[in-house]
């Protein structure tokens, strides 16, 4: 629980922290520089993104099952009867994270129109995507050699292959964003808040079809 609560619970003191310790005036200062406030605006859906993607609680979920693994698939019920339950607890216990932090941030530097949708919209997908890509590799690779519960949580191929895809994801496009600032700098957020959602719908697709 703690290896999988630590990013989104951060984020939330993070973005807490910002509203309530850093100055109003000290924002406006900051909103007033030209190129500033679409800077912020373009980084920290992917900073926000990252924080809530990085643990999905179903890269270990399948190997958490253990040596029972066989009981849950003796029931005479499709696969995906048990293991979309595992996707969706993931899903209600970090995308509330992801829309509070997405909106305070949003309410903190006044983002409107594509900037504040992309605000939105990203963090959420991003946890769906992480969750989707943990559940998808704990699946193919699942580890039952396990004596302690920590040990699969942090040592297994989807917590790993989680991990590092959250991380190549968000720090790659924070960086294209960053150096490809087209028009008001959203361009690239936009762009790949879309390939996030395509990408998400493809995994769940693949998920419910094997």
């Amino acid at each position: 629980v703690l290896n999988s609560a630590f990013g989104p619970i951060l984020s939330l003191v993070a973005v807490i922290a910002l509203a309530v310790l850093v100055p109003k005036e000290t924002i406006d200062m900051f909103l007033q520089v030209e190129g500033l406030d679409g800077l912020a605006l373009s980084a920290l859906p992917f900073a926000l993104s990252w924080l809530i993607s990085i643990g999905p609680t179903t890269a270990c979920s399948v190997s958490l099952e253990g040596k029972e693994l066989w009981i849950v698939k003796t029931l005479p019920i499709p696969a995906r009867e048990w293991l979309l339950p595992k996707l969706r607890l993931n899903l209600q216990l970090f995308t509330p994270f992801a829309i509070l932090d997405s909106l305070v941030v949003a309410w903190i530097f006044r983002a409107s129109g594509v900037a504040l949708a992309v605000l939105v919209l990203m963090p959420a997908l991003m946890g769906a995507f992480s969750a989707l890509i943990g559940l998808i590799v704990n699946c193919k690779f699942p580890r039952f050699d396990w004596t302690n519960a920590a040990k699969v949580a942090k040592n297994s191929s989807g917590v790993l292959v989680a991990v590092i895809a959250s991380m190549v994801l968000c720090y790659g496009g924070m960086a294209l964003a960053l150096y490809f600032p087209q028009g008001d700098g959203m361009t690239v957020p936009a762009l790949f808040t879309a390939a996030l959602a395509l990408a998400c719908a493809a995994l769940y697709a693949l998920l419910r079809a094997r």
